[in-house]
């Protein structure tokens, strides 16, 4: 029985969140000890219990700001995540991303 505890005993050691959550590729949600990728910023997807992710507005200051798309006129400076572009829903006001 004491072997089956032994291999178990890792899942039931909790991650260090704050460690994890420090590193640079890492955004932590508000209000919560979750953490994300930062490619998963601004994705259309709610990874974030308060939809922070999806209203994050430094997306032109993220790591992959090289494969965004960067809209022209917004009410802010938004880098859109290149799954968004051409398909079919207007992300920059002038719809830029879908021309």
């Amino acid at each position: 029985m004491e072997n089956i505890n032994n291999l178990f005993r890792t899942c039931l050691i909790e991650p260090n969140e704050t460690h994890y959550c420090n590193h640079s590729n890492m955004y932590q949600c508000k209000n919560s000890t979750k953490c994300i990728s930062k490619y998963r910023l601004l994705d259309r997807i709610q990874d974030c219990p308060l939809n922070d992710d999806e209203t994050y507005n430094a997306s032109c200051s993220l790591p992959d700001v090289h494969r965004r798309f960067s809209c022209s006129i917004r009410s802010y400076r938004t880098c859109l995540a290149s799954l968004l572009i051409e398909d079919r829903t207007k992300d920059c006001d002038n719809g830029e991303d879908e021309r």
